[in-house]
């Protein structure tokens, strides 16, 4: 049953992009991206570790390989149902563009000026903390020291929306020389953690955050092929960082490996006990035997205790989980030797579907069915009412490489840090001067109605 589903699995996911680019045209429609995303860490991946033994050599139970693909093949059905547009043509402009005043524009300049020079500081303040930046990234995986506050080290993921805004501001120009300096100065806390610290998350984060940026601003609609090539060619160099965590360092003795992306991606390297996939399907195959299941309490400390400052309360992740669990409730690493006979590799990540059967149990269906429902929303309602839908649709967009390789949590944690400062930001300083808002007049007026004619799509 392992391979029968695993190709329905790979049916499900290409009947969902070719629907959902038949019924609203968009290549910037979230499925249109994520579903290719999915479709390696959910069908070839295993596939290629199945074909070749690989699974077999850590899953002799066969009933383990079968959950995990049963598991997985449902929280790829929710999450198309979920992400799929709407029958009727969405309303909403061909073009994604919203129209600016020149005071608007000045105020994103310096919006994301502050931004990024607040992520800057910290991320600098970090790495020369511990001892420079060569120090810093001196070591495989290597970053600056931990902060005293989880709100400093979350602000270093302002350098995102900066970038965001930035582009925005310019779209209509040709960038000199100083703007380029500028955008990889405010991009460089991103930039250096990934392409340094050999981190998948904030590399694709800021590559992907300034390409979808670039697709919304552009006079044109961006194509399909260029949408999706550009996102795998972004994963291509996420997969080459990290391959070559144990070379990609600065003093490295050790030359790059150019072959070993292609040896991950054609499955060639084989698979340890940190493979996001084998890490997955013991995490299922572990809680299903056990029956111990989060129930959503993981959540509800990730997303109402954490957000409390440690100097608030020092012990609250212990009080929180004395509180909501019960030591018999906890999966061990006895559980785990005792039912697979090892143990995941530390900082092992299993993947949006594993983690939420972590949660809900067989429920994790109707959750991913939810999570697919945010981004179409979102996408949704950038399409129709642009401006700051606009920033949240980038944001979550370049949030959808965990969607498939982490946990739910890195997903919405992230995406409600950026988002809910940048929406007051904007409602103050940006919203009161965007075209919707502009005083009414003949003028306007004509410019609103050419507007409609040359950017909303015929019904």
């Amino acid at each position: 049953m392992f391979e029968p589903l695993i190709l329905l699995t790979g049916l499900v996911l290409i009947t969902a992009w070719g629907v959902t680019y038949w019924r609203c045209r968009d290549a910037l429609h979230p499925l249109m991206y994520i579903a290719p995303l999915m479709a390696f860490q959910y069908v070839v991946r295993p596939w290629q570790l199945y074909s070749q033994g690989e699974l077999q050599r850590f899953f002799p139970a066969t009933w383990m390989l079968e959950l995990s693909a049963l598991v997985h093949f449902l929280g790829v059905v929710g999450f198309c149902l979920g992400c799929l547009p709407p029958r009727n043509p969405v309303r909403g402009p061909v073009i994604w563009r919203t129209f600016i005043t020149p005071t608007a524009r000045r105020n994103l300049i310096r919006l994301a000026i502050v931004l990024g020079c607040i992520s800057a500081f910290f991320f600098y303040y970090s790495v020369f903390g511990a001892g420079g930046i060569t120090k810093a990234f001196g070591r495989p995986k290597g970053g600056g020291m931990r902060l005293a506050s989880g709100y400093f080290g979350e602000a270093i993921g302002l350098c995102l929306p900066a970038i965001v805004l930035l582009l925005f501001a310019w779209r209509k120009e040709k960038l000199r020389l100083r703007q380029w300096l500028l955008i990889i100065f405010l991009a460089s806390p991103y930039l250096l953690t990934g392409f340094l610290g050999t981190r998948r998350g904030p590399t694709f984060m800021i590559l992907g955050g300034m390409a979808f940026t670039w697709f919304l601003v552009r006079s044109s609609r961006p194509r399909l092929v260029k949408v999706v090539g550009t996102v795998l060619m972004i994963a291509f160099i996420v997969v080459l960082l990290f391959t070559n965590r144990s070379r990609w360092y600065i003093g490295s003795p050790e030359p790059i490996d150019w072959s070993a992306p292609w040896r991950f991606l054609t499955g060639k390297a084989g698979a340890s006990e940190g493979d996001d996939y084998v890490v997955a399907t013991a995490n299922i195959a572990v809680r299903y035997h056990t029956g111990k299941f989060g129930w959503g309490r993981s959540l509800l400390i990730t997303f109402f205790v954490r957000p409390i400052p440690k100097q608030l309360w020092p012990t609250k992740y212990q009080d929180a989980a004395e509180f909501l669990f019960s030591p018999r409730e906890a999966v061990t690493s006895e559980d785990m030797r005792d039912l697979v006979g090892w143990v995941p590799a530390s900082g092992s990540a299993i993947g949006g579907v594993a983690d939420l059967f972590r949660e809900f149990s067989w429920g994790s269906a109707l959750a991913m069915f939810l999570y697919g429902l945010f981004y179409r929303i979102v996408w949704q309602r950038a399409r129709e009412y642009q401006g700051f839908w606009m920033i949240l649709y980038i944001t979550a967009a370049s949030l959808s490489i965990y969607i498939p390789t982490q946990s739910m949590s890195a997903v919405f944690h992230r995406f409600l840090f950026l988002s809910i400062p940048l929406a007051a930001l904007w409602r103050a300083f940006i919203g009161p001067f965007t075209y919707q808002a502009a005083p009414p007049g003949p003028q306007w007026y004509h410019v609103q109605e050419s507007a409609k004619r040359i950017f909303v799509a015929p019904s």
